[in-house]
C-alpha cells in the first residue's frame, strides 16, 4: 500500500510517509468524498478521475523541516538579475529576495505598475483579495471574494479585476475603484484565467482538461474553446502578437496557440510538472513555474526555445511582471509566500 494524499492537499516531500499517529493538517480542505488515503501501488485512486476538474489550489506548508529550511510565510519581491545572469550564460545562484509581506494563503497575482498596487488572491475561508502597495509593501485592503480564489488577471483601464474560482465554477469580478465583488459569473473554469481587453474575453483552463475556454467579461457566456492544448492548467497571452501559451502539466511542455484561429501551433519543452505562466511581451519572454523542479523556465517567444532556468522557492505558483522594476514575483507555494 501506499499513501495517497487527496489532490487539494498539500504534497509530501519524496519518500515521505506517515506514522500510524499522524493526523492531517485541521486547516487543509476536506478530501474528495469516496477518497481513499491508502491505495494499492498499482491502484488508481479512488475519485481521482472525477475530483480533477474540481482541484483549487490550495497552498499550505508540507513539514516544518521544508518551512523551516526556506522562508517565512509572505509576498516574495523576487530580482531578474539572475534571468540577466543566465541570458549572458554566467553561473546562477538563488534569486534575490527584496522583501516579504504577509499572505496567508496566497494563490494568484497581478501588478498594476502605474498604481504601484499588487493584487494577491487568498485562499483562506472565506476568500479575499489582498490589495498591497507596492511601494511601501504596506497591505492597504482586503476584498472578500467567493471561497477558494485562485487566479486573478486586471483591466487597469476599467478598473476591473477578474478572479477565478475553480471550487464553485465561478468568476468574481471586482471594481478596483471601489475595492467590492459588482458581478459573478457562474462558468465552469479551472483556477487561473488570462485576459484580453481589447476583445473583451477571458481564457481560461478547464482545470486538468484538454481545452482552453473563451468567456465574453461583459455577459459572462463561453464564446469559444482551443482544443487539444494538453494536460492544462494555466493560459498566457501575448496579444501583440496574436498568440496564447499554456502550461501542459503532464507533458512537461508550453502549448503555443492562435488566438485568432484558436487552434494549437506548436509545444516548447521546458520543466517538470509546468503549472504557472506569465508572459512579458515587452521583452519577448515567458517565465513558467515548474512545480517538480521547483524552479522557472524562462523562454524566448521569438525563438520559441527556453533561454534559462531559475532556481526557486518549493512550488512556484503565481507570477507576475511589473514593469518598471523589472522584476518578476512568484509564489512558492509551500512556503505559504509570494
Amino acid at each position: 500500500m501506499r499513501y495517497n494524499p487527496p489532490p487539494n492537499w498539500p504534497a509530501p516531500p519524496p519518500g515521505w510517509q506517515p506514522d500510524q499517529n499522524w493526523q492531517p493538517d485541521r486547516s487543509w480542505p476536506p478530501a474528495p468524498p469516496g477518497w481513499q488515503l491508502w491505495v494499492d501501488d498499482e491502484q488508481t485512486p479512488l475519485g481521482a478521475q472525477q475530483s480533477r476538474r474540481k482541484r483549487p489550489y490550495i497552498v499550505g506548508a508540507l513539514a516544518a523541516v521544508v518551512v523551516l529550511a526556506l522562508a517565512a510565510g509572505g509576498v516574495w519581491y523576487v530580482s531578474r538579475d539572475n534571468e540577466r545572469q543566465a541570458d549572458a550564460a554566467t553561473n546562477l545562484g538563488p534569486p534575490t529576495v527584496t522583501a516579504t509581506v504577509a499572505v496567508e494563503w496566497p494563490a494568484g497575482v497581478v501588478v498594476d505598475p502605474d498604481a504601484h498596487l499588487a493584487y494577491i488572491t487568498d485562499e483562506h475561508d472565506p476568500g479575499q483579495v489582498y490589495v498591497i502597495d507596492t511601494s511601501t509593501n504596506v497591505v492597504l485592503a482586503k476584498i472578500e471574494v467567493e471561497d477558494a480564489p485562485g487566479g486573478i488577471v486586471l483591466d487597469p483601464g476599467s478598473h476591473t479585476a477578474f478572479v477565478a474560482h475553480s471550487a464553485r465554477d465561478a468568476i468574481s469580478v471586482i471594481d478596483t475603484a471601489q475595492r467590492k465583488v459588482v458581478k459573478t459569473f457562474k462558468v465552469e473554469i479551472g483556477a487561473h484565467i488570462a485576459l484580453d481587453p481589447d476583445a473583451r474575453v477571458l481564457y481560461g483552463c478547464t482545470d486538468f482538461g484538454n481545452s482552453v475556454t473563451v468567456i465574453d467579461t461583459t455577459t459572462g457566456n463561453v464564446v469559444g474553446t482551443v482544443e487539444s492544448v494538453g494536460d492544462a492548467v494555466e493560459v498566457a497571452l501575448d496579444l501583440a502578437n496574436h498568440t496564447g501559451y499554456v502550461t501542459d502539466s503532464k507533458g512537461n511542455a508550453v502549448t503555443v496557440f492562435d488566438t485568432r484561429s484558436r487552434t494549437v501551433t506548436s509545444k516548447i519543452p521546458v520543466g517538470n510538472e509546468p503549472y504557472r505562466i506569465t508572459a512579458d511581451p515587452k521583452s519577448n519572454r515567458l517565465y513558467v513555474g515548474n512545480n517538480r523542479d521547483h524552479s522557472v523556465s524562462v523562454i524566448d517567444t521569438t525563438t520559441k526555445t527556453v533561454v534559462a532556468t531559475l532556481p526557486v522557492g518549493s512550488i512556484p505558483q503565481g507570477i507576475a511582471i511589473v514593469p518598471r522594476r523589472t522584476r518578476p514575483m512568484w509564489s512558492p507555494t509551500t512556503d505559504r509566500s509570494r
